[in-house]
């Protein structure tokens, strides 16, 4: 009897071992975190592409090659030219032409790797695209408030720039 008391409390005691412990997440909030950083990447992507434009500061300085934060762009651009033709601006800014006629050529290249048909792209040197007044209207009426001069108008475009490069042919 003395056996079987001491072998029932250590079968007691061994159950009670065999519990789970309780299941707790590994990273409170997870979820969470994962859905803001989806929701981020999707805005910065839509950003990116309603933009379509790359900028100096995109390029390696003073090289024609782009750097990190130019790939990233020019990787989600290409995604979206593969599916749907437009323009892509390439701001040249105080950059030599012959410097940017580099930029364009990398872009280019970059693209056609990319698996961006040529046809499906323009290339051109206008500020960023958008909803809103054009850049360059607005930067001349800031200038005109600053020098006392009359505010300009619209009469000219200053989208009407020459297309640098469309499918193969400049």
């Amino acid at each position: 009897m003395k056996y079987s008391a001491v072998g029932c409390m250590l079968f007691i005691v061994l159950l009670g071992g065999c519990e789970d412990p309780p299941v707790t997440p590994k990273a409170p909030g997870a979820l969470d975190v994962w859905t803001v950083e989806a929701t981020n990447d999707a805005a910065i992507r839509n950003a990116i592409i309603r933009q379509s434009t790359l900028f100096p500061y995109q390029f390696e300085p003073n090289g024609a090659g782009l750097n990190n934060l130019g790939q990233r762009d020019a990787s989600v651009l290409a995604s979206h030219f593969r599916l749907s033709p437009g323009q892509l601006n390439v701001r040249r800014g105080s950059e030599s032409e012959e410097l940017y006629d580099k930029r364009v050529k990398k872009v280019v290249e970059y693209m056609r790797h990319a698996g961006v048909p040529a046809q499906r792209i323009s290339i051109k040197d206008l500020p960023a695209g958008g909803d809103g007044m054009a850049s360059t209207l607005m930067i001349k009426i800031i200038e005109a408030d600053a020098s006392g001069y009359s505010k300009p108008t619209t009469g000219s475009d200053p989208m009407d720039k020459p297309t640098i490069y469309s499918g193969g042919a400049k």
